[in-house]
Order: structure tokens, then C-alpha cells, then sequence
């Protein structure tokens, strides 16, 4: 996703309210394109290109205000956007 969206005077509010930072939006519009998936953090951070600690901090923030769902597949954790993600409708801001 563009910096630009993330940091998108539109998304103020939604920020406010979730306390997103610009890798969970990042996150977010993600899922938005693939809104029924389930992810584990290797495959967030090789299709984001991103660390695994900044993706523990994310997913874990993102489980505990209900953007996130964690499901366990084999002993290995999995995450899928929410109901309430799916409602925030962060992907209309993907372009």
C-alpha cells in the first residue's frame, strides 16, 4: 500500500478509534483483497515484506481490539480478518 493511504486524512477517524498504525492499515487493505483467507505471519511477512517482530506487535494489537481472528491449523496459528475488520472497510482505500 502507498504511505499515502495509510497516512490518508480519511482514515483519521479509524485510526482514532482502533489505534492503528500505518502497518496494521497496511494489514488491513491486505486482508481487503483477500478478505476470506487465512494467513500465518510467515506468509504476511513474505507477501508484505516485513519482519516478524513488526508483524507480532500488529497481529497481536489487531486480535485484542477484534480486527483479527486467530485459528489454529496443525499447531500453526492463522489469522483472517474479522466480522468488525471486514466492516471497517479499509479496502475501498487500496487502490
Amino acid at each position: 500500500m502507498a504511505p499515502e493511504i495509510a497516512n490518508d486524512h480519511k482514515l483519521s477517524p479509524f485510526v482514532g478509534k482502533y489505534g492503528c498504525s500505518p502497518f496494521e492499515i497496511e494489514l488491513l487493505a491486505f486482508w481487503g483483497r483477500h478478505p476470506k483467507a487465512r494467513f500465518s505471519k510467515d506468509a504476511i511477512g513474505y507477501a508484505l515484506d516485513r519482519k516478524s517482530l513488526d508483524i507480532d506487535r500488529a497481529l497481536r494489537h489487531m486480535v485484542a481490539v477484534g480486527l483479527v481472528d486467530t485459528y489454529e491449523d496443525k499447531s500453526v496459528p492463522l489469522y483472517s480478518l474479522s466480522a468488525k475488520g471486514e466492516q471497517t472497510g479499509i479496502s475501498r482505500f487500496e487502490s
